[in-house]
């Protein structure tokens, strides 16, 4: 048997703003993981979806030559419709598993492009920062027009972070809808959240960079409350939100899409067990708890996928595939 895996991921501050120019910062969720397990059978079974389409682009490009039929099993402890990544994470965990077992070289080149393929399928335009982050663990810069930047520093591994679960999320396209009314009906006041937006993601770098998570907290927060005045939040993630604050968050926000979906929290990262155990006393489901990155230095500029990174909302948004059992057929796609 072959294994491989990948990552979730969360958008930690831009999303909705960065389609109208402002930076996006996404993060690794490491303890939420997508697996793929291949094995030898007798006859190839059919594949169906996304899984199929992930499946089979993976083999045209690691393993031409090769004919073995494999059977194939995915488990996921990303949840459905959370704006965490999946889609991404099924097909880098699938083209590591099929590399692995035909033994074919690869690098992060090719798993991005099998990555892109995959993702073109599932989400039409992506930016490719889900791709960039779940395929190198690492947060990542994305500025539109710039290419990526993966973000390291002795600060990152300062601040812990929480990931909650709010309930069910909207469908990414409504929530879009959400802020495209309000730009139409605001236009002066929507500019200004977005110029607030940059010079807040820019703060946000900072603060990471040095470790300040109080810092970082309130620049969420501020966040957050842009958010909800474009129409994106909802009671659940409001609820959510207030909640971590007041069980000792230096800081929370919804992640991705909206209406629904993810919190995402901060703490230093020796108060981040405790402050997930009192939020699930207090009956929030907490789907991740941890330091947000491993301790690094430096930075690096990664390859993006054609242009630049058009849809953070979009991305941010982008939905996981839902958990799948072993031997489960399943697809992922965007919410």
């Amino acid at each position: 048997m072959f294994v491989a895996s990948a990552s979730a991921k969360a958008i930690l501050i831009g999303e909705h703003f960065v389609l109208h120019g402002a930076p996006a910062i996404a993060v690794p969720v490491k303890r939420l993981r997508l697996q793929v397990a291949l094995h030898e059978t007798v006859v190839q079974g059919a594949l169906e979806g996304h899984l199929g389409f992930c499946f089979w682009t993976a083999r045209e490009a690691l393993d031409r030559q090769c004919s073995v039929p494999l059977a194939v099993q995915v488990k996921s402890s990303i949840p459905e419709g959370a704006g965490l990544g999946s889609s991404a994470a099924l097909s880098l965990a699938v083209a590591r598993a099929v590399a692995l077992a035909f033994q074919t070289p690869t690098d992060d080149d090719l798993l991005r492009e099998v990555s892109m393929t995959c993702e073109r399928r599932a989400h039409g335009r992506p930016s490719g920062i889900d791709t960039e982050v779940c395929m190198r663990e690492m947060p990542i810069w994305a500025e539109p027009g710039s290419p990526f930047e993966a973000l390291e520093g002795p600060g990152l591994g300062e601040v812990g972070l929480v990931v909650l679960d709010s309930g069910p999320g909207a469908a990414t396209a409504r929530m879009i809808q959400n802020v495209s009314l309000f730009r139409q009906k605001n236009p002066s006041r929507f500019q200004t959240l977005t110029d607030e937006s940059f010079k807040r993601a820019l703060k946000a770098r900072g603060a990471l960079s040095t470790g300040d998570v109080g810092r970082l907290g309130a620049i969420l927060d501020q966040q957050h409350s842009a958010l909800r005045e474009i129409g994106v939040s909802t009671d659940g993630l409001e609820r959510v939100s207030d909640l971590a604050r007041s069980h000792g968050a230096a800081g929370a926000k919804l992640s991705g899409a909206g209406g629904g979906g993810v919190v995402v929290a901060v703490a230093p990262v020796e108060e981040v067990k405790g402050l997930a155990e009192r939020l699930r006393r207090a009956g929030c489901k907490v789907l991740s708890a941890g330091p947000m990155v491993e301790v690094g230095s430096g930075s690096r500029l990664l390859k993006r996928d054609g242009g630049a990174a058009r849809d953070g909302a979009q991305d941010p948004d982008e939905a996981p595939s839902g958990a799948h059992g072993p031997g489960r057929r399943g697809s992922a796609h965007e919410r």
